[in-house]
């Protein structure tokens, strides 16, 4: 408790991060993190937007495809069926950019599609 206030402050949002687990299986209810996110008014596509590498890369092309489509509304071209995965996850990297589109578990939850309602 002697500690200056900003280090009391920056040991006070570590606890609170590492014990708040925002990963779920099956169906996603409110948890503390969409609370934490709605106090502080944090949205996540002011720090992270989808890329080859960090998401894209990861997910199958069905699901990068089904991104691009619920972003921009443009479903997939004939020509990125015969892409390679590396070449369909740069292209939708592209069409992706300046969107501020998040994947469901980065979405709050009032934002997050149910359940087989176009979840990418």
């Amino acid at each position: 408790m002697a500690q200056p206030r900003d280090v009391l402050l920056d040991l006070l949002a570590y606890c609170t991060a590492r014990s708040i687990d925002a990963v779920v299986a099956g169906e996603r209810t409110a948890d503390q993190s969409d609370a934490i996110a709605e106090a502080l008014g944090l949205d996540m596509a002011d720090w992270w937007a989808p890329t080859a590498a960090n998401y894209f890369g990861h997910v199958s092309k069905a699901k990068a495809l089904e991104a691009v489509q619920e972003a921009t509304g443009e479903h997939a071209t004939p020509a990125l069926a015969t892409m390679k995965k590396p070449e369909a996850a740069a292209h939708c990297a592209r069409r992706l950019e300046g969107t501020r589109w998040l994947p469901s578990p980065l979405r709050p939850l009032a934002a997050a599609p149910r359940h087989g309602e176009g979840e990418a």
